[in-house]
Protein backbone atom coordinates (compact mmCIF):
# COMPACT_ATOMS: atom_id res chain seq x y z
CA UNK A 1 0.00 0.00 0.00
CA UNK A 2 1.30 3.16 -1.04
CA UNK A 3 4.42 2.18 -2.60
CA UNK A 4 4.76 -1.31 -0.39
CA UNK A 5 4.90 -3.89 -3.17
CA UNK A 6 5.15 -7.01 -0.64
CA UNK A 7 1.79 -6.77 -0.16
CA UNK A 8 0.39 -7.91 -3.69
CA UNK A 9 2.94 -10.94 -3.52
CA UNK A 10 1.41 -12.27 0.04
CA UNK A 11 -2.25 -12.68 -0.74
CA UNK A 12 -4.42 -15.50 0.70
CA UNK A 13 -7.52 -15.48 -1.35
CA UNK A 14 -7.59 -15.20 -4.75
CA UNK A 15 -10.18 -15.37 -7.30
CA UNK A 16 -8.23 -15.30 -10.64
CA UNK A 17 -9.04 -14.08 -14.02
CA UNK A 18 -11.77 -16.03 -15.83
CA UNK A 19 -13.54 -16.80 -12.81
CA UNK A 20 -17.03 -15.42 -12.05
CA UNK A 21 -18.43 -15.07 -8.64
CA UNK A 22 -21.64 -14.01 -7.62
CA UNK A 23 -23.14 -13.52 -3.72
CA UNK A 24 -21.25 -11.98 -1.63
CA UNK A 25 -17.82 -12.34 -0.33
CA UNK A 26 -16.07 -12.15 3.47
CA UNK A 27 -12.94 -12.25 3.87
CA UNK A 28 -9.95 -11.90 6.19
CA UNK A 29 -6.19 -11.51 5.33
CA UNK A 30 -5.68 -10.18 1.91
CA UNK A 31 -8.03 -10.81 -0.86
CA UNK A 32 -6.67 -10.60 -4.86
CA UNK A 33 -9.92 -10.20 -7.18
CA UNK A 34 -8.41 -10.40 -10.78
CA UNK A 35 -11.97 -12.37 -12.10
CA UNK A 36 -15.46 -10.95 -11.74
CA UNK A 37 -17.40 -10.60 -8.96
CA UNK A 38 -21.28 -9.87 -8.77
CA UNK A 39 -21.87 -9.41 -4.43
CA UNK A 40 -20.57 -7.25 -1.94
CA UNK A 41 -17.27 -8.04 -0.64
CA UNK A 42 -16.26 -7.00 2.65
CA UNK A 43 -13.91 -8.01 5.40
CA UNK A 44 -15.13 -10.38 8.23
CA UNK A 45 -14.11 -8.17 11.77
CA UNK A 46 -11.48 -9.11 13.75
CA UNK A 47 -12.64 -9.19 17.49
CA UNK A 48 -15.99 -8.12 19.37
CA UNK A 49 -15.35 -4.50 18.64
CA UNK A 50 -15.55 -4.96 15.12
CA UNK A 51 -12.18 -4.22 14.40
CA UNK A 52 -10.73 -5.12 10.56
CA UNK A 53 -7.10 -3.97 11.11
CA UNK A 54 -4.85 -5.82 8.56
CA UNK A 55 -7.46 -6.66 6.16
CA UNK A 56 -6.44 -5.97 2.25
CA UNK A 57 -8.64 -5.73 -0.80
CA UNK A 58 -6.61 -5.71 -4.18
CA UNK A 59 -8.58 -5.52 -7.54
CA UNK A 60 -6.30 -5.88 -10.47
CA UNK A 61 -7.93 -6.27 -13.56
CA UNK A 62 -11.04 -6.97 -11.72
CA UNK A 63 -14.78 -6.02 -12.37
CA UNK A 64 -16.65 -5.86 -9.37
CA UNK A 65 -20.43 -4.97 -9.02
CA UNK A 66 -21.80 -3.98 -5.32
CA UNK A 67 -23.36 -2.36 -3.03
CA UNK A 68 -20.85 -2.30 -0.73
CA UNK A 69 -16.36 -3.19 -1.06
CA UNK A 70 -15.25 -2.63 2.17
CA UNK A 71 -11.40 -3.28 4.57
CA UNK A 72 -8.86 -1.98 5.61
CA UNK A 73 -6.37 -0.75 2.89
CA UNK A 74 -8.16 -1.13 -0.94
CA UNK A 75 -5.71 -1.14 -4.18
CA UNK A 76 -7.60 -0.76 -7.22
CA UNK A 77 -6.07 -1.27 -10.77
CA UNK A 78 -2.73 -1.49 -11.73
CA UNK A 79 -2.94 -4.86 -13.71
CA UNK A 80 -4.67 -3.99 -16.38
CA UNK A 81 -8.07 -1.82 -16.31
CA UNK A 82 -10.24 -2.73 -12.97
CA UNK A 83 -13.64 -1.54 -13.17
CA UNK A 84 -15.65 -1.26 -9.95
CA UNK A 85 -19.43 -0.14 -9.91
CA UNK A 86 -20.34 -0.05 -6.01
CA UNK A 87 -22.78 2.44 -4.14
CA UNK A 88 -20.11 2.39 -1.20
CA UNK A 89 -16.60 1.61 -0.91
CA UNK A 90 -14.73 1.73 2.34
CA UNK A 91 -11.33 1.97 3.05
CA UNK A 92 -10.76 2.18 6.66
CA UNK A 93 -7.01 3.19 6.37
CA UNK A 94 -5.14 3.61 2.69
CA UNK A 95 -7.25 3.71 -0.75
CA UNK A 96 -5.21 3.61 -3.63
CA UNK A 97 -6.80 3.94 -7.09
CA UNK A 98 -4.10 3.16 -9.76
CA UNK A 99 -4.31 4.26 -13.50
CA UNK A 100 -6.29 2.07 -15.46
CA UNK A 101 -9.04 2.21 -12.44
CA UNK A 102 -12.76 2.94 -13.74
CA UNK A 103 -14.78 3.71 -10.68
CA UNK A 104 -18.58 4.79 -11.04
CA UNK A 105 -21.65 5.91 -9.24
CA UNK A 106 -19.66 5.47 -5.90
CA UNK A 107 -19.53 7.45 -2.54
CA UNK A 108 -15.70 6.80 -1.74
CA UNK A 109 -14.76 6.92 2.37
CA UNK A 110 -11.24 6.85 3.02
CA UNK A 111 -8.66 8.38 5.48
CA UNK A 112 -5.58 8.61 3.27
CA UNK A 113 -6.03 8.52 -0.43
CA UNK A 114 -4.12 7.89 -3.74
CA UNK A 115 -5.33 8.46 -7.11
CA UNK A 116 -2.99 7.92 -9.90
CA UNK A 117 -3.01 10.06 -13.16
CA UNK A 118 -4.81 7.89 -15.89
CA UNK A 119 -7.46 6.44 -12.87
CA UNK A 120 -11.19 7.61 -13.96
CA UNK A 121 -13.86 8.01 -11.15
CA UNK A 122 -17.46 8.62 -12.11
CA UNK A 123 -20.43 10.64 -11.01
CA UNK A 124 -18.46 9.49 -7.53
CA UNK A 125 -18.37 11.62 -3.79
CA UNK A 126 -15.23 11.20 -1.61
CA UNK A 127 -16.04 11.36 1.72
CA UNK A 128 -12.63 11.54 4.45
CA UNK A 129 -13.70 9.20 7.46
CA UNK A 130 -12.11 11.68 10.10
CA UNK A 131 -13.90 14.90 8.62
CA UNK A 132 -17.63 15.99 8.29
CA UNK A 133 -18.89 17.65 5.11
CA UNK A 134 -18.07 20.99 6.55
CA UNK A 135 -14.41 20.04 7.51
CA UNK A 136 -14.72 19.82 11.19
CA UNK A 137 -13.09 17.12 12.40
CA UNK A 138 -15.41 14.24 14.02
Amino acid sequence: MFGKKSVEKSFTNLISRGTYVTGNIKFSGVIRIEGTVSGDVIVEADDENNRISGSVLICGGAEVYSDSVHAHDISIGGDGVAIVKSKKIWAENNLEILCGSQISNATIYYRNIRIEPGAMLHECVLKHLDYSSEGEQV
